[in-house]
């Protein structure tokens, strides 16, 4: 059987493998790490990682949960040793996106096989979704790979009642939380996974042969003392935490399309019908082959890649992200690596014959993904900095700059000129016709930028400022625009055709 053969190949010959895919991971990760800082980024990283005291850094939280706390101060720590960069600041988002490939590796490995585990760290390495949160200034590659850590520990806990393991766990789950709050869904999927084996169990009448008695009462007091190390950690920001949560409303609205960006995201070219196909059937055979290699990881798998955003739909919150469930990622790869393994094992194949086959559908995956990979690594998430070089290189001294939105705000970061953001269109208008050219920067702007599958009241900006961006709209004229993620204008008053006061 090929998979003998692949378990019986040399450690250097597998150590060779895993290390070329960790390190295209790298390049691929740190390919478009020095584009200029986003929305997110200068708003909720940079005023905490650069913040003038550590106190400030452990302690405040932002106005939506902006601060994640592990992630401000790893980055705080890149700034200090490498001073004030892009590169500096993201530079602890890569090395955590890149530790979760090899992690993947020695999670799958013991319950799939080496060819699935191989291959998944492989999917993992070129996914976008992936690849693109590895590679900004937040704390969800932290999110990914504590969880992935805290699921290794796990299984190994479950399976062998090691103290080591349950103490890793522990440790795990913290530094999970403390990346962000939304590691909860992690918990969740091995308490649920816990008493389905209990009561497969049961019903069987027979010792789990995965799971040791007495393990789901080790794994509720593991997750108690992760719980206090949590609380703990939380404490000098604990009264914002309170208060944000207040802020969360509950809405009425239809979340549908979501899931459907969900899929294409997490499996590019999902929306085409090829890419259903291929994708459809190597998940179905995946889910058949972890049946009986591991049903543990089958069954934990299924809880992990559904129960999360079931919940999260059923409870409808405002604001829904795609970066939110980034933790079953994995899992939803390694799925599919275990179809390969099980259609090529039904196939008997073997040999040259099976490495082809792992490479033409690697082909058809990389093929339907290449889309999404090369905007990640090529295409700037917002141009701040290009914006504000641009007003500072063609305005006059006696130019005004203005920037609206509450995007608005961030063009100062890189501006080299006074950037005004006007409270009132009169304050506006006043300003304006004091100065001989004026120039307004416009990015992320939330009317434009509304999902269909959230509230307009969720994406509007200030009523003055909506007054401002329809008369910059009217009487300015185009100056540049940048394409990103999130569009980024440059507007010059008066416009060509109009004559100046």
């Amino acid at each position: 059987m090929f998979e003998k053969t692949v378990q019986q190949m040399s450690l250097t010959m597998r150590s060779a493998l895993l290390t070329a895919i960790i390190v295209l991971g790298v390049l691929l990760r740190g390919w478009n790490i020095q584009q200029g800082l986003w929305w997110d980024e200068i708003w909720s990283t940079l005023e905490y990682a650069t913040a003038s005291s550590w106190w400030y850094t452990i302690s405040q939280l932002g106005y939506y949960f902006n601060n994640h706390p592990l992630y401000s101060i790893a980055a705080r720590i890149s700034i200090a040793v490498l001073g004030a960069s892009e590169f500096s600041l993201r530079l602890p988002s890569v090395l955590m996106g890149t530790a979760a490939l090899p992690v993947l590796y020695l999670l799958a490995r013991p319950l799939t096989g080496t060819a699935p585990a191989l291959l998944a760290t492989l999917l993992l390495a070129l996914s976008a979704f992936h690849i693109d949160h590895s590679s900004e200034a937040r704390g969800y590659s932290g999110m990914l790979l504590f969880a992935l850590l805290a699921s290794l520990f796990f299984f190994k806990a479950l399976n062998g009642a090691s103290k080591r393991a349950w103490i890793f766990f522990v440790l795990c789950t913290f530094l999970g939380f403390y990346c962000h709050v939304y590691m909860a869904q992690v918990p969740l999927a091995q308490v649920m996974c816990c008493v389905l084996l209990m009561a497969e169990q049961a019903l069987r009448k027979e010792r789990n042969r995965f799971m040791y008695a007495g393990a789901l009462r080790h794994l509720v007091l593991a997750l108690a003392a992760a719980a206090v190390l949590t609380l703990a950690a939380y404490a000098p920001m604990l009264k914002f935490f309170v208060a944000n949560a207040g802020k969360v409303q509950l809405l009425r609205v239809d979340r549908l399309p979501f899931v459907a960006e969900m899929y294409e995201t997490v499996l590019p070219g999902f929306a085409t019908l090829p890419g259903m196909l291929l994708y459809s059937a190597l998940f179905v055979c995946g889910l058949l082959y972890l049946g009986k290699r591991s049903p543990a990881l089958l069954i934990y798998t299924i809880l992990i890649c559904n129960i999360p955003l079931l919940l999260y739909l059923q409870l409808n919150p405002m604001f829904i992200f795609k970066r939110y469930f980034l933790p079953a990622l994995p899992f939803c790869l390694l799925t599919l690596a275990c179809g390969m393994e099980w259609i090529a094992h039904s196939c008997r194949l073997r040999g040259l014959a099976r490495i082809a086959f792992y490479c033409c559908v690697l082909c058809a995956i990389a093929w339907l993904q290449w889309p999404s990979i090369r905007t990640v690594t090529t295409q700037s998430r917002q141009h701040y900095r290009e914006a504000a070089v641009y007003a500072a290189d063609h305005s006059d001294a006696s130019d005004a700059v203005f920037a609206i939105g509450q995007a608005g705000q961030h063009f100062s970061y890189y501006a080299t000129v006074p950037v005004l953001v006007p409270e009132t269109f009169d304050g506006f208008q006043m300003r304006l016709h004091e100065v001989p050219q004026a120039w307004c920067l416009i990015s992320a702007w939330l009317p434009e930028l509304r999902p269909a599958h959230e509230p307009f009241l969720l994406y509007t900006e200030d009523p003055e400022h909506q007054r401002i961006y329809d008369y910059v709209k009217a009487h300015f004229q185009l100056a540049a625009q940048f394409h990103g993620v999130f569009n980024t204008y440059v507007y010059r008053w008066p416009a060509a055709a109009e004559a100046r006061p």
